[in-house]
């Protein structure tokens, strides 16, 4: 009776510390993502590999390590969790275009393209035709990223979209389309330096001078260090 006892002692003994065994993952994992959460992606990053390092294999660590690395300007970090994290889910969105996004980055072009173009579920999102844009620019592809950033265009307005396409087009010489397209960048996100400087580049080549003078002071205005905005703007006043 009384090894029968000690049995069933032990038997629940072992229950209770695979409980709290189980408690306390799941514990690490949503601290893991409260950080994520607040945008502190440095310490979800540690906190999500060491997870993965001590055995967790889901999709939600996988995916927000990569994520978390990808943010913190580590992509070629970032890319062998994402790709974990397809294996998973291979017909999730946001892996795929995230995964992509860290394989562009990284300047993998060949396959972030067969990875998203690998995806065949609905694809109504500018986001998806921004990234096959800049993939095919990045290969050299110069008609093919234009129709990727057409079409991109007619699934809603991408800001950034918008500037890729009218930088594709300043590239190319087309300037009275780039000034069109990047305008249209401007309004939509007007926080963004860079796409002032793009735009100022693409009025003082169709002789606006004024009016680049104008994009150039005003990407000074969001960044005082934003040396190419500078230098574009002395140019023209000869300084």
């Amino acid at each position: 009776m009384k090894k029968r006892n000690l049995i069933i002692v032990f038997a629940l003994a072992v229950v209770l510390m695979v409980g709290m065994s189980s408690q306390i993952e799941g514990a690490s994992l949503n601290q893991a993502m409260e950080y994520f959460n607040n945008a502190e992606y440095e310490n979800a990053a540690s906190v999500f590999s060491d997870l993965i390092d001590e055995g967790e294999e889901s999709w939600q660590a996988y995916y927000f390590a990569g994520l978390s690395y990808n943010n913190i300007g580590q992509p070629e970090t970032a890319i062998p969790y994402f790709e974990n994290a397809y294996e998973l889910r291979p017909d999730d969105y946001r892996t795929v275009v995230n995964y992509t996004r860290a394989l562009y980055r990284s300047e993998a072009y060949e396959t972030a393209y067969e990875i998203l173009t690998d995806f065949d579920g609905d694809i109504l999102d500018t986001q998806y035709h921004n990234l096959l844009g800049l993939i095919y620019s990045s290969k050299g592809e110069l008609e093919s990223s234009e129709a990727a950033y057409l079409e991109g265009i007619e699934y809603g307005d991408n800001p950034y979209l918008y500037n890729n396409l009218g930088l594709l087009l300043l590239e190319d010489g087309r300037y009275e389309e780039a000034v069109e397209y990047l305008g249209e960048a401007v309004a939509l996100e007007p926080g963004e330096a860079y796409i002032y400087n793009n735009y100022g580049l693409a009025l003082l080549n169709t002789g606006a001078e004024a009016e680049a003078v104008e994009a150039f002071e005003a990407a000074l205005e969001i960044d005082p260090d934003f040396t190419r905005a500078e230098n574009n703007l002395n140019r023209i006043q000869g300084e």
